[in-house]
């Protein structure tokens, strides 16, 4: 990719998929698993670290759909420790029309990074494309290849991607690995960003993509039951970009985008099923491996409001919703595997120390 051309078209307006997407990573057995049985055991609500998150912000050249280049800038606001130190990065996507700095985000999920010991930032990207045939493979690689990778970058000492611009920042050690979250759109956006390889700074190691952690996602997408987004080229476990031991998902039960038609906890196992190529018992609302990957479904019962829906993350006893601000799922204390922290804390033992 060039920071002036992304690697292929974009079909906006024809076909369920746009461009190709590959990957041969093998499928991940899971049947020693029990139902709702932890692989691994989480590490404790006393173990999170107690490091000061200090915001900051700054902008980045994001792609363009419309130039389908690396040409929009946008902008990203960041959380990270104020004790001295070398971190590694994390890096949030929101999902379709939602707000990159909404509340919730830069005043839970970027400090709660920070806390645990990340560079961590939440990007704007053009995620305004609809849900539906136009959201594709190619879609979600190319907003994600932006933000890791602009071949301008070092130029003349610039940095223009996002990933650049935080490797950048003087506590920031991507050598250590660099980490991806996101919701929906975002999720299969985080996903994708696997499929770039970022520039190394001059001098320096390059950058180690090492895991990522989406929620609300699937290799098949529906609208009132019906698929209306096919994404198993590059979202199924033999064409993910990523190894499936680095992947963990979190979707609610009643995921009604992707869980299946009927949007159900048989469906979502399913769902997730194929895209982790990880099996367990039916039911199982937990399968993860000894590495704590896998996917996980959220009960309505283990949310203050009781909706394991799409965005069971959100605080919907909030005038306006509050988004991405569910007392139990943002709680430092909340131990669930399918919670905020317990989702940092993987992703952070990912990484090096």
């Amino acid at each position: 990719m060039t920071a002036t051309t992304l690697l292929g078209p974009l079909a906006l307006t024809v076909g369920l998929l746009g461009g190709a997407c590959s990957g041969n990573w093998p499928a991940v057995p899971g049947d020693d698993v029990a139902p709702d049985a932890p692989a691994v055991v989480d590490v404790g609500p006393d173990a999170v670290v107690a490091l000061t998150p200090v915001r900051f912000d700054g902008d980045y050249d994001a792609h363009s759909v419309l130039h389908n280049r690396c040409d929009h800038r946008m902008h990203f606001v960041g959380s990270e420790p104020a004790e001295p130190g070398r971190y590694p990065v994390a890096i949030f996507f929101v999902g379709t029309n939602g707000t990159y700095d909404a509340r919730g985000i830069v005043e839970r999920v970027l400090p709660a990074l920070a806390r645990q010991g990340f560079v961590a930032a939440t990007v704007a990207y053009e995620n305004n494309t609809l849900f539906g045939a136009a959201q594709n493979c190619s879609l979600y690689r190319d907003n994600a290849a932006c933000v890791v990778r602009n071949d301008a970058d070092y130029v003349n000492g610039q940095r223009h991607s996002a990933l650049a611009q935080l490797c950048g920042r003087p506590n920031a050690d991507c050598s250590k690995g660099v980490v991806f979250l996101g919701h929906s759109q975002g999720g299969l956006t985080a996903v994708q960003a696997f499929r770039t390889t970022p520039l190394a700074p001059p001098g320096e190691a390059v950058p180690q993509l090492v895991a990522v952690a989406p929620m609300g996602v699937g290799a098949e997408g529906y609208l009132l039951g019906i698929r209306v987004i096919d994404l198993r080229s590059c979202m199924a476990a033999e064409t993910l970009p990523v190894d499936p031991t680095a992947v963990r998902i979190v979707n609610g039960e009643n995921d009604r985008y992707f869980n299946g038609p009927d949007a159900d906890q048989a469906g979502g196992q399913t769902a997730l099923e194929l895209v982790t190529g990880r099996a367990c018992s039916v039911p199982s609302w937990d399968c993860r491996g000894t590495r704590g990957d896998g996917y996980l479904l959220v009960k309505p019962s283990e949310l203050s409001h009781g909706r394991a829906a799409h965005d069971f993350m959100h605080d919907f006893a909030q005038t306006p919703i509050a988004e991405f601000a569910e007392p139990n799922w943002s709680a430092p204390d909340n131990a669930a595997p399918w919670s905020l922290y317990a989702t940092v804390r993987w992703l952070r033992s990912q990484t090096q120390p």
